[in-house]
């Protein structure tokens, strides 16, 4: 199978995924990882994505449960529980973010290197922007820790650069910012992220056009 056959092979599977997705419930972790991107890139607007979430949340919660020695299913569980409370937000929110760090610490604890990084970004993320005690368990050196250890592990990786990235950014260290933003620049494309890749692509050059325009202001 040539290069070309390969991505297309990958392309008509989303799209097969895709037209049954709002049916079905995703049972395998790739399965899991396909909806997501889903819920984030194909449906239209917040309403759909925090009632599809609503659906999904409590039935990862049941396979991480199921599979609680799997570090695969305990990083899904973390990750829809993380989107949808960023989605939902407001005190609300909290219940999730905190029941995410709890899987998505489970999952680090199984197996720190599963999918490169992936587990520390969304759990440095949550850390970030997560108020701080006595309302949340939000912790500025957590996150950086968490950024750093995704880095760790995936050094060339576009998330794992463009999250830490927009942190640095959002601290005002725009030219350290820089520099990562154009690592993930460079990252390779993933056949099976297209869509969250063309989505970063896009956050990538938005970031460093406004990271030059804050350069030029000093």
């Amino acid at each position: 199978m040539t290069t070309i056959q390969k991505a297309l092979f990958l392309l008509l599977t989303f799209a097969s995924y895709s037209i049954n997705a709002q049916t079905s419930l995703p049972n395998t972790i790739t399965e899991m990882r396909v909806e997501l991107d889903i819920v984030n890139y194909d449906l239209s607007n917040k309403d759909a994505r925090v009632k599809r979430l609503k659906e999904l949340v409590p039935h990862t919660e049941t396979l991480a449960k199921k599979n609680k020695d799997d570090a695969g299913f305990q990083m899904m569980a973390g990750f829809y529980n993380a989107q949808y409370a960023g989605y939902k937000g407001g005190v609300g929110a909290l219940k999730y973010a905190k029941a995410a760090r709890k899987f998505l610490e489970k999952s680090i604890e199984l197996d720190p290197s599963l999918h490169g990084s992936s587990a520390h970004i969304v759990l440095g993320s949550l850390y970030a922007h997560v108020p701080g005690w006595p309302i949340g368990f939000g912790d500025k050196k957590k996150a950086v820790l968490n950024y750093q250890a995704a880095l760790q592990l995936s050094p060339d990786g576009i998330d794992s650069n463009f999250t830490y990235a927009i942190y640095l950014y959002g601290q005002k260290k725009f030219a350290e910012a820089k520099i990562y933003l154009e690592k993930a620049d460079k990252a390779p494309a993933r056949a099976d992220r297209l869509k969250a890749d063309k989505d970063l692509k896009k956050q990538i050059q938005n970031g460093l056009e406004k990271i030059e325009q804050k350069l030029a202001e000093k």
